[in-house]
């Protein structure tokens, strides 16, 4: 199980200590995990718990193992580019790393939220942050504590990867069936796999799968996100590095994410996020099956399977010499292309059923018998356009269950506000026309974010589209495309 995950699995007790930690100090407490999605919130935090958040602070404090401490949100330089930071009401943050075995697995934010409660902590700095440090390093404690005795009750290596096998993956739709079938024929054969498709559709779910119907399964099965990793960081993430091999580096060296996927398979998400220059590095060590450590001159053989995922229109990158042609080549051996969820509208009911199932601890908190799912609920998210994929379906289903009535009913009032624009008319969005809903989609997306080339860039994003993408719709829509 990765590491990560035991913020989850322990989240009913971090709560408790995070409401103590507000009731005695007064300040909102926030927790998300390596994926940026909110496990623990207090006060004001609390609002939309459990979503996944714009995360920009967050991601650099994981990233770089950080403190981050912004003393004025809104104008601080670590908010220029928070496409949010317009309904911002925080007045201080300090968000912090929450390690676990000496690895960042979340950030914990501590935020004010009036002048007065800013003013008191701004005049106390010093003893407020050995409070928060203290408090961190009681949860980190807690956590390594939980995860020795689980250790040692199931007599399993603490790394091991979650196993997804295909009889995990849900879905009946012809083009989502036809490239599980198409993966199940691949997968016992050892050649590179280059998953395609927008975020949250799945791709590392399917890389798992594929892992574990091949002959590696008993293997480690490693996972990295280059685009979540600094540049100045991934080559050492990647490869490892020797004693002294660069400034504030291990005293005693580290091994890299393909020497802990030696004898199994690593995957590569967002493999277009990387450098240029390691682009050349990574082809020669899938031509020679082995690696050198930064500050090595040993060569350490490899017997590695790689899987390799993108969001991006990677041939319009290889054309703009942003990605190396050869080895894309070299990668895309065996294409894999997923469909977005808003392709595969006979598979939402299945899948809000599973994640209903999944996330019913939320029924019992709740204190209800049971829920019960408006019909015209359903008809709703069948034809909403799911720019997060099945991501953001399990998020919406999550607030669903902490929305619903006392009685548990779960009606269109129990979605993400959001989802509810009051000037749509509901009939007219579930029954359109594909073409009508995309339309839709960009000018909410560009009403939100602006447009400006930053905010494009912010819609692209929300939208699971690239840029270029984003640009080539508008034009077909006849959107307006000043910049």
């Amino acid at each position: 199980m990765e590491l990560y995950r035991y913020l989850f699995i322990n989240k009913s007790k971090i709560q408790e200590l995070c409401d103590t930690f507000t009731m005695i100090t007064g300040i909102g407490v926030a927790l998300v995990d390596l994926k940026l999605i909110r496990i623990v919130a207090t006060g004001r935090c609390n609002v939309n718990q459990f979503l996944n958040i714009n995360g920009l602070i967050q991601k650099k404090v994981i990233t770089q193992n950080t403190k981050i401490v912004i003393q004025n949100p809104k104008v601080d330089p670590e908010c220029k580019s928070c496409v949010q930071k317009a309904f911002c009401k925080e007045t201080l943050e300090v968000c912090m790393p929450v390690n676990l075995l000496e690895q960042p697995i979340g950030a914990m934010s501590f935020i004010t939220f009036t002048k007065k409660d800013r003013t008191k902590i701004l005049q106390n700095l010093e003893m407020y942050q050995e409070l928060i440090d203290n408090f961190i390093l009681l949860i980190e404690n807690f956590l390594k504590k939980r995860l020795d005795r689980n250790a040692l009750r199931k007599n399993e290596p603490v790394y091991r990867h979650k196993k997804i096998t295909f009889e995990n993956l849900i879905g009946n739709a012809q083009s989502y069936l036809h490239v599980i079938q198409k993966a199940k024929m691949v997968a016992p054969n050892d050649v590179s796999v280059m998953i395609s498709g927008e975020s949250g559709t799945g791709k590392e779910m399917l890389a798992n799968a594929i892992h574990n119907a091949s002959n590696r399964r008993d293997n480690s099965f490693v996972a990295i996100n280059c685009g979540a990793i600094p540049e100045n960081l991934i080559e050492s993430e990647l490869f490892g590095y020797v004693k002294g091999a660069f400034t504030g580096a291990n005293n005693q060296g580290r091994i890299g994410k393909f020497e802990m996927a030696n004898k199994g398979t690593i995957f590569l998400d967002e493999i277009t996020e990387m450098p240029i220059y390691l682009q050349t590095k990574l082809l020669r060590v899938l031509q020679e099956q082995n690696i050198e450590r930064l500050g090595s001159n040993t060569l350490v053989d490899l017997d590695v399977r790689v899987i390799a995922a993108t969001n991006k229109d990677i041939k319009s990158m290889i054309n703009e010499g942003i990605f190396r042609a050869d080895l894309f080549y070299r990668l895309n051996v065996i294409p894999l292309d997923l469909p977005p969820l808003r392709e595969r509208y006979d598979d939402i009911v299945p899948l809000m059923n599973y994640f209903m199932t999944k996330h019913s601890s939320f029924i019992s908190n709740r204190m209800v018998q049971d829920f019960k799912v408006k019909k015209n609920v359903f008809e709703f998210l069948k034809g909403y356009t799911w720019p997060g994929n099945i991501r953001e379906l399990e998020n919406v289903i999550i607030h669903m269950l902490n929305m619903m009535d006392d009685e548990g009913n779960v009606t269109l009032e129990s979605l993400p506000v959001y989802m509810l624009d009051e000037n749509m008319n509901f009939q007219c969005f579930a029954f359109s026309t594909i073409e009508n809903l995309e339309k839709n989609a960009i000018i909410k997306a560009m009403d939100f974010y602006g447009e400006d080339t930053e905010g494009k860039n912010a819609a692209a994003e929300s939208l699971g589209i690239g840029l270029t993408t984003l640009y080539r719709k508008m034009k077909k829509y006849n959107l307006c495309l000043d910049t």
